[in-house]
């Protein structure tokens, strides 16, 4: 039922007369020599899934000859991803924002370089977004953000309780924007997983930074209560080789200019981030992991 699947693997590739390439089974290590047999033109998917090829091409020491088109989506892009994507393949990395409810923006190929970093593009033709506060709008106070359309779906159905919810005008996505300049949006979140009060951390910003710390195979930035009605963040660290340790990674950020209060305060330290379907961190599970240390994956 995820729209970019539906987009991407079946409508895109029909009306372009092209090749749907499908696996089905998620081995970096066995699905990268399918790949490149296939000779793929384009390649798409989230953030964990980019980062799986391109660590498998690095190993096999293998490349797409014929790659033209690299495309991810999520809500926030890491700053490694667009990098790796631009020394591995010599191509952008395109992103797009969309929801299974309807409704998407994406970058364009007059956007500047690197401009996944700082944005998700343009809303598509039929779509408008709106960004909402009572406060004026910037990365540190950033407003919610509101879309309508032509593709927005005209109804939803609790899975669990049943109900039925119109959506009639606007529709609330749960996300945090600010404007990125140039007619479209920069996300900086999911307004469930923000981290501060009146003032929020740009999470993004900091989980890019640490993934370029050498110690740091992946992390995922987590707020926990501070015990004043405060919030904290906290590091939840995939080490390499070598575990890392907080001062280490706060010194890396303070390194990269990052303000006093951007930086975690607490370490932890996991074999594996938990991931939806998706590829997206389950953050709601990390965030109950270091309220009462049970983990649920």
């Amino acid at each position: 039922m995820h729209i970019g699947g539906i987009y991407f693997s079946l409508l895109m590739p029909l009306s372009a007369g092209a090749t749907t390439v499908i696996t089905d089974i998620w081995d970096p290590q066995a699905v990268v020599p399918f790949l490149v047999d296939a000779k793929i033109t384009y390649l798409g998917g989230g953030p964990a899934f980019q980062f799986g090829v391109l660590d498998a091409l690095k190993q096999q020491s293998r490349h797409f000859a014929e790659l033209r088109i690299v495309r991810s989506g999520s809500t926030t892009i890491p700053q490694l991803l667009v990098t790796q994507v631009a020394e591995t393949y010599g191509v952008s990395l395109g992103v797009m924002w969309g929801m299974t409810e309807g409704v998407c923006s994406f970058t364009r190929p007059d956007d500047p370089p690197g401009w996944a970093t700082v944005s998700v593009g343009r809303p598509g033709p039929g779509t408008e977004t709106d960004l909402r506060a009572d406060h004026p709008i910037s990365d540190a106070r950033p407003a919610r953000l509101y879309v309508r359309g032509g593709s927005l779906c005209l109804a939803t159905l609790g899975r669990d309780d049943g109900q039925l919810t119109e959506l009639s005008d606007w529709y609330d996505t749960g996300d945090l924007a600010v404007p990125d300049g140039r007619g479209g949006i920069r996300l900086l979140g999911r307004a469930v997983d923000r981290i501060g009060s009146t003032f929020m951390i740009p999470v993004n910003d900091v989980e890019s930074a640490l993934l370029e710390h050498a110690e740091v195979q992946d992390v995922a930035l987590v707020g926990y209560p501070d015990g004043h009605g405060g919030e904290l963040a906290c590091a939840v660290v995939v080490p390499r080789a070598d575990a890392p340790a907080l001062r280490d990674l706060r010194d890396h950020l303070t390194g990269q200019g990052m303000t006093e209060w951007y930086l975690p305060s607490r370490l932890e330290l996991f074999t594996a981030l938990p991931r939806n379907e998706g590829g997206k961190v389950r953050k709601d599970l990390l965030r109950q992991w270091l309220e009462d240390g049970q983990a649920r994956w």
